[in-house]
């Protein structure tokens, strides 16, 4: 008898179970989600990288990053104001929204390459924007449509994941534009002071003409 029930577990269940594991799970994706980070963030500060040290963008990068976690902890901070509940699958959300984040983060950084070194800041920053600005504004409303349009499904986990997800993607594009802005003119009056990027200490050498 023992050896006919040697591979099969038995687990109970009781009207708490649900609750128990929506907490778990919830606890258990943080480990996963900093280790993707981490990643993401390393990549990121080497795709950033370019042969001329004062134009590479690693912090920047980074903080690109923040700008991301920021906008996906007001979206869901919102929801959950108002009183939308949070359940164990929006605990996908921060996955998602990380790669739409970069995305965006990418697009803005290839904006800023095309502009010219010796412009004013101003300039350079309203001629990336007036480049990147619709590119990320298109696919910021095409994520949240096809969000959006899972909230009129009749399964309520969905509709709660959608609306998750679709305001997190308002908020990450909100981030970008405004304080990943700030991040970028700083950035750019460090490249105009001939700073070096990572250890921004002032660099001899002149100023480069590319771009």
């Amino acid at each position: 008898m023992d050896d006919k029930w040697e591979h099969i577990k038995i687990y109970r269940q009781t009207f708490k179970s649900f609750a128990t594991e929506h907490d778990n799970s919830v606890v258990a994706v943080i480990p996963s989600f900093c280790i993707t980070v981490v990643f993401m963030g390393i990549f990121l500060s080497f795709t950033a990288l370019s042969r001329d040290w004062v134009r590479s963008k690693p912090w920047a990068s980074i903080l690109g990053i923040i700008c991301t976690g920021f906008g996906c902890l007001s979206g869901c901070g919102l929801l959950c104001y108002i009183g939308v509940p949070f359940i164990a699958l929006n605990s996908a959300v921060p996955f998602i929204m990380l790669g739409i984040g970069i995305d965006d983060t990418f697009v803005i950084l290839a904006a800023w390459r095309q502009t010219r070194l010796t412009d004013p800041v101003p300039k350079r920053l309203s001629e990336c924007y007036s480049e990147a600005a619709v590119s990320i504004t298109i696919t910021t409303l095409t994520d949240m449509l096809s969000f959006y349009v899972g909230i009129l499904t009749p399964i309520q986990g969905v509709q709660i994941f959608s609306a998750y997800s679709g305001t997190c993607v308002f908020w990450i594009y909100i981030m970008q534009v405004f304080l990943f802005g700030g991040i970028l003119a700083i950035s750019g009056e460090q490249e105009a002071d001939n700073r070096h990027a990572i250890m921004s200490w002032k660099r001899a050498t002149p100023k480069s003409k590319a771009g």
